[in-house]
């Protein structure tokens, strides 16, 4: 399981400093993705176990650290403002496409 940098220089317009937690299957993909979202406290040895349980059971699973570029306060202020106004910066599915295709 790997760490990876989802920062603008691996996914055009994301968050500066944002990471991420990734879970492989064994095995040659492609594979389903899940993107598991952390709760309130972040990303913890928890949230960790809960994206490797998903990869054993044949998942590639991604937990992006949401609070990695600003902190909790900052990330959710922005986020329901990109809610409410339709705009923000792009998905995490920029990501599945990158290594599934």
């Amino acid at each position: 399981m790997t760490t990876i940098d989802l920062s603008t220089s691996a996914v055009e317009g994301a968050s500066p400093g944002l990471s991420a937690y990734v879970a492989r299957p064994t095995g040659s993909g492609p594979w389903p993705g899940v993107v598991v979202v952390h709760e309130a406290f972040a990303v913890d040895d928890v949230m960790r176990r809960h994206a490797d349980r998903l990869a054993s059971a044949g998942f590639l699973a991604i937990l992006p650290d949401l609070f990695s570029a600003g902190g909790p306060v900052r990330c959710l202020v922005a986020t329901m403002r990109a809610m409410r106004s339709g705009t923000g910066r792009p998905r995490i599915e920029s990501f599945f496409h990158r290594y599934l295709d």
